[in-house]
């Protein structure tokens, strides 16, 4: 399992996913996690 941040933002349910998070989510072979800061 990977786990990943994004920022706080205008995107889907208020997260905003940078390039690197984006691609990672999209082809990796594994679970991802994406996470925001506290």
């Amino acid at each position: 399992m990977l786990v990943v941040g994004a920022r706080r933002g205008e995107g889907h349910y208020g997260l905003q996913l940078g390039r690197v998070a984006h691609a990672v989510l999209h082809h990796s072979a594994c679970p991802v996690a994406v996470v925001q800061r506290a």
